[in-house]
Protein backbone atom coordinates (compact mmCIF):
# COMPACT_ATOMS: atom_id res chain seq x y z
CA UNK A 1 0.00 0.00 0.00
CA UNK A 2 2.88 2.47 0.81
CA UNK A 3 4.39 1.84 -2.19
CA UNK A 4 1.38 2.38 -4.25
CA UNK A 5 0.59 5.84 -2.72
CA UNK A 6 4.70 6.62 -3.12
CA UNK A 7 3.92 6.03 -6.93
CA UNK A 8 0.88 7.73 -6.87
CA UNK A 9 2.50 10.97 -5.41
CA UNK A 10 5.42 10.33 -8.09
CA UNK A 11 2.81 10.18 -10.77
CA UNK A 12 0.59 13.19 -9.74
CA UNK A 13 0.60 16.27 -11.79
CA UNK A 14 1.80 19.39 -9.31
CA UNK A 15 0.29 22.36 -10.90
CA UNK A 16 2.24 25.52 -10.79
CA UNK A 17 0.83 29.06 -11.14
CA UNK A 18 3.02 31.84 -12.47
CA UNK A 19 1.59 35.69 -12.55
CA UNK A 20 1.81 36.90 -15.75
CA UNK A 21 0.33 40.08 -15.51
CA UNK A 22 3.62 42.22 -15.99
CA UNK A 23 4.85 40.04 -19.29
CA UNK A 24 4.23 43.30 -21.41
CA UNK A 25 6.75 45.58 -19.27
CA UNK A 26 10.35 46.03 -19.83
CA UNK A 27 12.86 44.18 -17.26
CA UNK A 28 10.50 42.40 -15.61
CA UNK A 29 8.39 41.32 -18.30
CA UNK A 30 11.73 40.25 -20.62
CA UNK A 31 12.39 37.28 -17.40
CA UNK A 32 8.57 36.65 -17.82
CA UNK A 33 8.30 36.51 -21.50
CA UNK A 34 11.78 34.52 -21.82
CA UNK A 35 11.20 31.60 -18.92
CA UNK A 36 7.71 30.76 -20.60
CA UNK A 37 9.38 30.44 -23.82
CA UNK A 38 10.93 27.20 -22.20
CA UNK A 39 9.70 26.91 -19.07
CA UNK A 40 5.95 24.98 -20.07
CA UNK A 41 7.25 22.64 -22.82
CA UNK A 42 10.11 21.04 -19.77
CA UNK A 43 7.88 21.77 -16.87
CA UNK A 44 5.41 19.03 -18.44
CA UNK A 45 7.69 16.20 -18.88
CA UNK A 46 8.77 16.37 -15.54
CA UNK A 47 4.94 15.79 -14.17
CA UNK A 48 4.42 20.53 -13.80
CA UNK A 49 1.38 21.85 -15.21
CA UNK A 50 1.94 25.84 -15.42
CA UNK A 51 -1.19 28.31 -15.39
CA UNK A 52 -0.92 31.64 -16.19
CA UNK A 53 -2.64 34.45 -14.48
CA UNK A 54 -2.93 37.37 -16.40
CA UNK A 55 -4.98 38.12 -19.50
CA UNK A 56 -5.16 35.95 -22.73
CA UNK A 57 -4.66 38.69 -25.32
CA UNK A 58 -1.62 40.47 -23.84
CA UNK A 59 0.08 37.28 -23.65
CA UNK A 60 -0.16 36.44 -26.88
CA UNK A 61 0.36 39.78 -28.15
CA UNK A 62 4.20 39.17 -26.23
CA UNK A 63 4.69 35.99 -28.31
CA UNK A 64 3.29 33.47 -26.03
CA UNK A 65 1.28 30.48 -27.34
CA UNK A 66 -1.90 30.38 -25.02
CA UNK A 67 -5.47 29.60 -24.18
CA UNK A 68 -8.37 30.60 -21.70
CA UNK A 69 -8.36 28.10 -19.34
CA UNK A 70 -11.89 26.25 -18.77
CA UNK A 71 -11.80 24.33 -15.81
CA UNK A 72 -9.37 22.12 -13.93
CA UNK A 73 -11.22 18.20 -14.82
CA UNK A 74 -10.97 19.56 -18.97
CA UNK A 75 -7.00 20.77 -18.38
CA UNK A 76 -6.23 17.47 -17.30
CA UNK A 77 -6.72 15.51 -20.28
CA UNK A 78 -4.95 18.37 -22.20
CA UNK A 79 -1.78 17.84 -20.03
CA UNK A 80 -0.59 14.19 -21.55
CA UNK A 81 -0.94 15.81 -25.03
CA UNK A 82 1.04 18.98 -24.00
CA UNK A 83 3.64 16.89 -22.63
CA UNK A 84 4.54 15.32 -26.10
CA UNK A 85 4.36 18.97 -27.51
CA UNK A 86 7.15 20.80 -28.91
CA UNK A 87 8.02 24.29 -27.62
CA UNK A 88 6.54 25.92 -30.68
CA UNK A 89 2.88 24.02 -30.15
CA UNK A 90 3.10 24.56 -26.37
CA UNK A 91 -0.35 26.42 -24.80
CA UNK A 92 -0.26 27.57 -21.51
CA UNK A 93 -4.01 27.58 -19.92
CA UNK A 94 -4.26 31.00 -18.46
CA UNK A 95 -6.41 32.20 -15.89
CA UNK A 96 -7.91 35.39 -16.40
CA UNK A 97 -6.52 37.88 -13.51
CA UNK A 98 -6.19 41.70 -14.10
CA UNK A 99 -5.89 42.97 -10.45
CA UNK A 100 -4.06 46.31 -11.09
CA UNK A 101 -0.61 46.26 -9.73
CA UNK A 102 0.19 47.75 -6.24
CA UNK A 103 -3.20 47.39 -5.83
CA UNK A 104 -5.55 45.90 -2.52
CA UNK A 105 -7.22 43.16 -4.41
CA UNK A 106 -3.54 42.18 -5.67
CA UNK A 107 -3.15 41.54 -1.91
CA UNK A 108 -5.92 39.29 -1.94
CA UNK A 109 -4.52 37.46 -5.32
CA UNK A 110 -7.04 35.01 -7.13
CA UNK A 111 -9.35 32.00 -5.76
CA UNK A 112 -7.55 29.88 -7.99
CA UNK A 113 -3.91 30.58 -6.90
CA UNK A 114 -5.50 28.81 -3.46
CA UNK A 115 -5.93 25.68 -6.08
CA UNK A 116 -2.00 25.80 -6.77
CA UNK A 117 0.43 23.48 -5.10
CA UNK A 118 2.72 26.33 -5.98
CA UNK A 119 2.89 29.97 -7.05
CA UNK A 120 5.59 31.65 -9.17
CA UNK A 121 5.25 35.40 -8.34
CA UNK A 122 8.25 36.75 -11.11
CA UNK A 123 7.96 40.19 -8.60
CA UNK A 124 8.17 41.33 -4.97
CA UNK A 125 4.02 41.90 -5.13
CA UNK A 126 2.94 39.11 -4.40
CA UNK A 127 -0.37 38.15 -3.21
CA UNK A 128 -0.16 37.93 1.00
CA UNK A 129 -3.06 35.58 1.14
CA UNK A 130 -0.96 32.61 -0.99
CA UNK A 131 2.68 33.82 0.21
CA UNK A 132 3.24 30.29 1.78
CA UNK A 133 2.89 28.30 -1.46
CA UNK A 134 4.83 31.71 -3.24
CA UNK A 135 7.97 31.41 -4.40
CA UNK A 136 9.06 35.21 -5.49
CA UNK A 137 11.77 36.83 -7.63
CA UNK A 138 13.15 39.88 -6.40
CA UNK A 139 14.77 41.74 -9.26
CA UNK A 140 16.29 44.69 -7.21
CA UNK A 141 15.91 47.26 -4.56
CA UNK A 142 17.04 50.72 -6.08
CA UNK A 143 14.62 52.93 -3.54
CA UNK A 144 17.04 51.75 -0.87
CA UNK A 145 20.11 51.73 -2.82
CA UNK A 146 19.32 54.88 -5.06
CA UNK A 147 17.43 57.47 -2.75
CA UNK A 148 18.30 60.56 -4.05
CA UNK A 149 16.42 59.28 -7.85
CA UNK A 150 13.99 57.66 -6.05
CA UNK A 151 12.74 59.52 -2.66
CA UNK A 152 9.02 57.79 -2.55
CA UNK A 153 9.49 57.48 1.40
CA UNK A 154 5.83 55.73 1.43
CA UNK A 155 7.25 53.23 -1.38
CA UNK A 156 10.12 52.59 0.68
CA UNK A 157 7.93 51.78 3.64
CA UNK A 158 5.59 50.05 1.52
CA UNK A 159 8.64 47.50 0.32
CA UNK A 160 9.54 47.30 3.59
CA UNK A 161 6.75 45.80 5.17
CA UNK A 162 6.32 43.68 2.04
CA UNK A 163 9.92 42.58 2.68
CA UNK A 164 9.86 41.77 5.98
CA UNK A 165 6.48 39.21 5.21
CA UNK A 166 8.18 37.40 2.03
CA UNK A 167 11.03 37.31 3.94
CA UNK A 168 8.95 35.20 7.31
CA UNK A 169 5.85 33.43 5.04
CA UNK A 170 7.46 33.24 1.54
CA UNK A 171 8.39 29.47 0.45
CA UNK A 172 11.31 30.60 -1.55
CA UNK A 173 12.94 33.86 -2.72
CA UNK A 174 14.72 33.97 -5.73
CA UNK A 175 16.94 36.89 -6.81
CA UNK A 176 17.93 37.57 -10.17
CA UNK A 177 21.80 37.93 -9.38
CA UNK A 178 24.11 37.40 -6.45
CA UNK A 179 24.54 41.13 -6.06
CA UNK A 180 20.83 41.42 -5.71
CA UNK A 181 21.11 38.87 -3.52
CA UNK A 182 23.47 40.12 -1.26
CA UNK A 183 21.91 43.68 -1.08
CA UNK A 184 18.69 41.49 0.26
CA UNK A 185 20.80 40.17 2.88
CA UNK A 186 22.82 43.39 4.05
CA UNK A 187 19.71 45.45 4.05
CA UNK A 188 16.66 43.33 4.74
CA UNK A 189 18.69 40.53 7.00
CA UNK A 190 18.00 37.47 4.26
CA UNK A 191 20.28 34.46 4.64
CA UNK A 192 22.04 33.00 2.17
CA UNK A 193 20.56 29.86 3.05
CA UNK A 194 16.78 31.88 1.79
CA UNK A 195 17.69 32.78 -1.59
CA UNK A 196 18.16 31.01 -4.54
CA UNK A 197 19.88 33.10 -7.40
CA UNK A 198 18.97 32.44 -10.82
CA UNK A 199 20.21 34.88 -13.63
CA UNK A 200 18.11 35.83 -16.41
CA UNK A 201 19.19 35.54 -19.80
CA UNK A 202 19.59 36.80 -22.99
CA UNK A 203 17.69 35.41 -26.48
CA UNK A 204 20.13 34.47 -28.79
CA UNK A 205 17.53 33.95 -31.82
CA UNK A 206 16.66 37.68 -31.05
CA UNK A 207 19.59 39.26 -30.65
CA UNK A 208 22.48 38.33 -33.26
CA UNK A 209 24.33 40.52 -35.80
CA UNK A 210 22.22 41.95 -38.32
CA UNK A 211 23.23 41.34 -41.73
CA UNK A 212 24.43 43.97 -44.41
CA UNK A 213 21.02 44.56 -45.55
CA UNK A 214 19.37 44.82 -42.35
CA UNK A 215 21.70 47.35 -41.50
CA UNK A 216 21.88 49.74 -44.19
CA UNK A 217 17.68 49.59 -44.10
CA UNK A 218 18.19 50.75 -40.17
CA UNK A 219 20.93 53.53 -40.80
CA UNK A 220 18.70 54.81 -43.78
CA UNK A 221 15.60 55.02 -42.19
CA UNK A 222 17.22 56.88 -38.80
CA UNK A 223 19.35 58.73 -41.00
CA UNK A 224 22.57 57.46 -38.75
CA UNK A 225 26.20 56.70 -39.78
CA UNK A 226 27.39 53.20 -38.78
CA UNK A 227 29.55 53.23 -35.95
CA UNK A 228 27.63 55.62 -33.32
CA UNK A 229 28.04 55.47 -29.56
CA UNK A 230 25.14 53.96 -28.11
CA UNK A 231 23.35 54.09 -24.50
CA UNK A 232 20.21 51.47 -24.21
CA UNK A 233 17.98 52.14 -21.26
CA UNK A 234 14.73 53.88 -19.41
CA UNK A 235 14.92 57.45 -18.72
CA UNK A 236 15.84 57.10 -15.01
CA UNK A 237 18.39 59.26 -12.77
CA UNK A 238 20.29 55.82 -12.02
CA UNK A 239 20.69 55.28 -15.62
CA UNK A 240 23.64 58.49 -15.49
CA UNK A 241 23.28 59.42 -18.59
CA UNK A 242 24.29 62.89 -17.86
CA UNK A 243 27.63 61.81 -16.67
CA UNK A 244 28.08 60.37 -20.40
CA UNK A 245 26.96 63.56 -21.81
CA UNK A 246 28.96 65.97 -20.08
CA UNK A 247 31.91 64.03 -21.01
CA UNK A 248 30.83 63.76 -24.47
CA UNK A 249 30.26 67.58 -24.96
CA UNK A 250 33.76 68.19 -23.60
CA UNK A 251 35.04 65.70 -26.79
CA UNK A 252 33.13 67.11 -28.94
CA UNK A 253 33.96 70.70 -27.59
CA UNK A 254 37.82 70.20 -27.62
CA UNK A 255 36.78 67.85 -31.64
CA UNK A 256 38.16 64.98 -29.82
CA UNK A 257 34.98 62.93 -31.25
CA UNK A 258 32.41 63.73 -34.04
CA UNK A 259 30.14 60.57 -33.45
CA UNK A 260 27.33 61.16 -32.88
CA UNK A 261 25.06 59.45 -29.26
CA UNK A 262 22.26 57.27 -29.85
CA UNK A 263 19.89 57.41 -26.81
CA UNK A 264 17.70 53.82 -26.90
CA UNK A 265 14.48 52.86 -24.75
CA UNK A 266 13.85 56.77 -23.96
CA UNK A 267 10.24 56.63 -24.82
CA UNK A 268 11.93 58.89 -28.36
CA UNK A 269 12.93 61.87 -25.94
CA UNK A 270 15.54 63.02 -24.27
CA UNK A 271 14.91 62.11 -20.47
CA UNK A 272 13.93 65.06 -18.41
CA UNK A 273 17.08 65.52 -16.29
CA UNK A 274 19.05 65.76 -19.29
CA UNK A 275 16.79 68.44 -21.26
CA UNK A 276 18.58 71.65 -19.90
CA UNK A 277 22.19 69.95 -21.20
CA UNK A 278 21.10 69.56 -24.53
CA UNK A 279 20.90 73.26 -25.92
CA UNK A 280 23.28 73.35 -28.38
CA UNK A 281 24.56 69.89 -28.68
CA UNK A 282 21.19 68.69 -30.29
CA UNK A 283 22.66 67.64 -33.65
CA UNK A 284 24.96 65.56 -31.56
CA UNK A 285 21.88 63.42 -30.21
CA UNK A 286 19.39 60.85 -31.43
CA UNK A 287 16.66 59.94 -29.23
CA UNK A 288 14.96 56.80 -30.78
CA UNK A 289 11.30 55.46 -29.59
CA UNK A 290 10.60 51.66 -28.34
CA UNK A 291 12.13 49.58 -31.27
CA UNK A 292 10.44 45.96 -32.82
CA UNK A 293 13.17 43.49 -31.60
CA UNK A 294 14.44 43.60 -35.18
CA UNK A 295 15.15 47.11 -35.08
CA UNK A 296 17.01 47.08 -31.24
CA UNK A 297 19.04 44.07 -32.98
CA UNK A 298 19.99 46.57 -35.84
CA UNK A 299 20.36 49.42 -33.81
CA UNK A 300 23.08 47.20 -31.82
CA UNK A 301 24.85 45.90 -34.75
CA UNK A 302 24.97 48.94 -36.20
CA UNK A 303 26.63 51.14 -33.45
CA UNK A 304 30.70 51.07 -32.87
CA UNK A 305 30.74 51.02 -28.86
CA UNK A 306 27.59 50.48 -26.37
CA UNK A 307 28.22 52.86 -23.14
CA UNK A 308 26.51 51.57 -20.12
CA UNK A 309 27.26 54.06 -17.23
CA UNK A 310 24.27 53.04 -14.49
CA UNK A 311 24.96 53.47 -11.03
CA UNK A 312 22.52 50.45 -10.04
CA UNK A 313 21.18 47.62 -11.70
CA UNK A 314 19.62 44.15 -10.78
CA UNK A 315 20.59 42.64 -13.51
CA UNK A 316 21.27 45.18 -16.24
CA UNK A 317 20.27 43.32 -20.31
CA UNK A 318 21.50 45.65 -22.71
CA UNK A 319 25.22 45.07 -22.51
CA UNK A 320 24.74 41.20 -22.98
CA UNK A 321 22.30 41.99 -25.56
CA UNK A 322 24.80 44.21 -27.13
CA UNK A 323 27.59 41.48 -27.01
CA UNK A 324 25.40 39.20 -28.37
CA UNK A 325 24.85 41.37 -31.40
CA UNK A 326 28.56 41.61 -31.74
CA UNK A 327 28.94 44.96 -30.19
CA UNK A 328 31.96 45.78 -27.65
CA UNK A 329 30.91 47.54 -24.22
CA UNK A 330 32.10 50.13 -21.86
CA UNK A 331 30.87 49.78 -18.61
CA UNK A 332 30.26 50.96 -14.94
CA UNK A 333 32.24 49.24 -12.75
CA UNK A 334 29.47 49.00 -10.24
CA UNK A 335 26.59 46.58 -8.38
CA UNK A 336 26.43 43.85 -10.56
CA UNK A 337 28.25 44.51 -13.77
CA UNK A 338 31.58 42.55 -13.00
CA UNK A 339 29.30 39.51 -11.80
CA UNK A 340 27.45 39.43 -15.29
CA UNK A 341 29.89 41.04 -17.58
CA UNK A 342 33.66 39.66 -16.12
CA UNK A 343 36.51 40.58 -18.16
CA UNK A 344 34.54 40.98 -21.66
CA UNK A 345 34.56 44.65 -21.09
CA UNK A 346 36.39 47.74 -20.37
CA UNK A 347 35.22 49.46 -17.08
CA UNK A 348 35.22 52.96 -15.81
CA UNK A 349 34.25 54.43 -12.48
CA UNK A 350 30.04 56.41 -12.80
CA UNK A 351 31.59 59.14 -10.79
CA UNK A 352 34.97 59.95 -12.50
CA UNK A 353 34.49 61.29 -15.51
CA UNK A 354 38.17 61.29 -16.73
CA UNK A 355 38.19 57.10 -16.93
CA UNK A 356 35.39 57.34 -19.63
CA UNK A 357 37.48 60.35 -21.27
CA UNK A 358 39.85 58.08 -21.60
CA UNK A 359 38.03 55.13 -23.02
CA UNK A 360 36.28 57.17 -25.54
CA UNK A 361 39.69 58.92 -26.41
CA UNK A 362 41.04 55.47 -26.91
CA UNK A 363 38.09 54.54 -28.99
CA UNK A 364 38.76 57.02 -31.45
CA UNK A 365 42.43 56.34 -32.10
CA UNK A 366 42.47 53.00 -31.24
CA UNK A 367 39.53 50.70 -32.70
CA UNK A 368 41.62 47.93 -33.54
CA UNK A 369 42.38 47.57 -29.57
CA UNK A 370 38.28 47.95 -28.88
CA UNK A 371 37.38 45.49 -31.13
CA UNK A 372 39.35 42.82 -29.13
CA UNK A 373 36.42 42.72 -26.94
CA UNK A 374 33.56 41.31 -29.75
CA UNK A 375 34.87 38.08 -29.16
CA UNK A 376 34.86 38.26 -25.87
CA UNK A 377 31.42 39.59 -25.62
CA UNK A 378 29.79 36.87 -27.44
CA UNK A 379 31.70 34.31 -25.35
CA UNK A 380 30.45 36.09 -22.13
CA UNK A 381 26.40 36.49 -23.46
CA UNK A 382 26.47 33.34 -24.33
CA UNK A 383 26.80 31.99 -20.56
CA UNK A 384 22.65 33.92 -20.20
CA UNK A 385 20.18 31.92 -21.49
CA UNK A 386 16.17 31.27 -20.46
CA UNK A 387 16.51 27.61 -21.03
CA UNK A 388 19.02 27.26 -18.44
CA UNK A 389 17.05 30.07 -16.54
CA UNK A 390 13.88 27.70 -16.63
CA UNK A 391 15.37 24.41 -16.05
CA UNK A 392 17.12 26.15 -12.63
CA UNK A 393 13.11 27.34 -11.43
CA UNK A 394 12.13 23.74 -12.71
CA UNK A 395 14.23 22.52 -10.04
CA UNK A 396 13.47 24.88 -7.17
CA UNK A 397 9.93 23.60 -7.70
CA UNK A 398 10.90 20.02 -7.72
CA UNK A 399 12.89 20.77 -4.59
CA UNK A 400 9.76 22.55 -3.30
CA UNK A 401 7.51 19.63 -4.02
Amino acid sequence: MRTQRKEEQNNRVLTIGLDARMIAHSGIGMRIRGLLKYLGPIAAKKNFQIYLFGDVTTILNEGISCHEFSGFEKNRNEISKNSSKKEKEFSYPVIRYRSPIYSFSEFLGHPLMGKMDLLNIPHFNAPLRYLKKSIVTIHDIIPFRMREFHSGFLKRIYMQVIFRLLRRFSKKIVSVSRYTAKDLESVFGFSKEEITVIHNGIDQSVFYPATVTEKKKFLKKYGLKKGYLLSVGIGKGHKNLNFVLDVLKSLWDSKTLKIKWVLGGASGKIPDYLQADVAGYEDRILSIDRLSLDELRCLYSCAGLLIFPSKYEGFGFPPLEAQACGLPVISSNTTVMPEILLDSVFYFSPDKPEELQNLLRNFSKARNEVKHLIPKGKKNSARFSWEKAALEILEVYKSLS
